[in-house]
């Protein structure tokens, strides 16, 4: 059971993948380790997908925002999980401060809501689970050559 998790600002979207027996068999062949990697990769991809649609459609107009759309790494309590978030840095230490994000996303009283992460979930999430179990199909067929095990290529 894999879990994976893209953040908007404020409301969060979680999307669950169960399932992918086939892929969940293949997948034990491997070493713990391996079997992170393979997953962790695989969801990082579709992870940066979510980033790469959401700078697209951000309002640009000192180009700030978009650059703070980042793809980070989330600790779990549950070492069987992985968890990504999409999301905006800000604070001091923040290179681009997207603080802001949620004005722009939600909009205020004075302004307009301009949505840029809600419609890059939308757009990906009917996609997402193929392109994760594409992802996963090709990252466990390259660790099959790698460690010379032999199988089906899925």
């Amino acid at each position: 059971y894999t879990q994976v998790r893209h953040y908007q600002m404020s409301n969060s979207t979680s999307m669950k993948i169960q399932g992918l027996q086939e892929l969940k068999n293949e997948l034990k062949q491997f070493a713990p380790r391996v079997q992170k990697n393979i997953l962790t990769s695989s969801l990082r991809a579709e992870a940066s997908n979510v980033q790469k649609t959401a700078k697209k459609l951000v309002p640009k107009n000192s180009g700030n925002l978009k650059k703070s759309i980042k793809v980070k790494k989330r600790r779990t309590k549950n070492k069987n999980s992985i968890y990504f978030s999409v999301g905006l840095s800000f604070g001091k230490t923040a290179k681009n401060d997207g603080w802001y994000g949620r004005l722009v996303e939600f909009g205020t009283s004075k302004t307009k809501a301009q949505p840029f992460f809600r419609p890059a979930f939308d757009t990906l999430k009917t996609t997402g689970l193929q392109n994760i179990q594409k992802k996963m199909k090709q990252n466990i067929d390259k660790n099959r050559y790698k460690n010379n095990i032999s199988g089906n290529v899925l």
